[in-house]
């Protein structure tokens, strides 16, 4: 169980209920203006951080303080710094744009308040001398998953796509294709070079980060032991992830409506060879749980 807040020195409970939450919403408010994604990740991440932050707390209720401190903290953190910087939001924002704050508060308190529920079930259970996570559940399997989530998702980051002309006057490299052109997402002014991931699909790398959170969450609820199938879903999120990849590219060819003579570059294949790593992964762990299935009682 982690320790609760009102037992650490009080400079301690100042930064781990303020400073930490004021930070993170300002690295998210700054990747508002950068990229898409990576905006998209550090909010999810810094809302689900919420649960986490409540069993701190012995109860819900003081979870939910903690959750109304931590998330209105988190989304005023982002709107000021994104103003700050003055640089145009790569993600939708509702208008007005203070009701990110209550979004990111609404969660906080919500979640927070879970967390602290969570803590004191436990407590009246008697199970507060039990670790939180036994990481000895955990194996090769999950780190070959959580490696390969790693991968896929700083795959989006690498070339997927390139025209042939890297430039058109003069055309290079010689005897390149010069109406070859990429039809990026919206946003993206160019048609001509590599493209990655995050250029050329609107929704694609939102997808691609909710599968790289299966093999993070399977791993979670094992150390929890909260879990009896943990091979299934990873092999599943590996199936989708690479199915998704051929899709979106192969299967049903290049992005965009007016794309000439594109070819596939190495990022796309690691974002194929990084999902198979995840459904490997699976396939071992399943294969291990039943291999202890069919073991006699009293062996290893």
């Amino acid at each position: 169980m982690p320790e609760l807040l009102r037992e650490r020195p009080l400079p301690i409970q100042a930064v781990a209920a303020a400073i930490v939450p004021a930070i993170f919403g300002a690295v998210t408010g700054w990747m508002l203006g950068v990229s898409e994604a990576v905006y998209v990740i550090l909010s999810v991440l810094g809302i689900g951080g919420g649960y986490f932050a409540g069993m701190e707390h012995s109860s819900a209720r003081t979870g939910a303080v903690r959750g109304l401190l931590g998330g209105s903290l988190f989304g005023a953190s982002i709107l000021l710094v994104h103003e700050a910087i003055g640089a145009e939001a790569k993600a939708h924002l509702l208008e007005p744009k203070i009701i990110l704050v209550g979004i990111t508060t609404a969660f906080g308190v919500g979640l927070g308040a879970m967390g602290g529920h969570k803590r004191e079930q436990l407590e009246a259970a008697g199970e507060t001398d039990r670790a939180y996570l036994d990481l000895h559940r955990l194996g090769k399997p999950e780190l070959l998953s959580g490696v390969g989530a790693a991968v896929l998702v700083a795959s989006l980051w690498l070339p997927w796509f390139a025209t042939s002309c890297d430039s058109r006057s003069p055309a290079s490299p010689s005897g390149c294709n010069a109406t070859s052109v990429f039809d990026a997402k919206s946003g993206v002014d160019r048609t001509i070079g590599q493209f990655d991931a995050v250029e050329a699909f609107a929704l694609l790398p939102l997808m691609v980060f909710i599968i790289a959170l299966v093999p993070g969450l399977v791993a979670w609820m094992m150390a929890r032991r909260s879990t009896r199938r943990p091979g299934e879903p990873v092999m599943i999120a590996g199936i989708y992830g690479a199915v998704l990849v051929l899709c979106n590219g192969v299967i049903l060819g290049r992005p965009g409506d007016a794309t000439v003579d594109v070819s596939l570059q190495y990022g796309y294949f690691v974002a194929i060879a990084a999902a198979v790593a995840i459904l490997a992964a699976g396939l071992l762990r399943h294969r291990h749980a039943a291999a202890l299935k069919r073991s006699p009682p009293g062996m290893p």
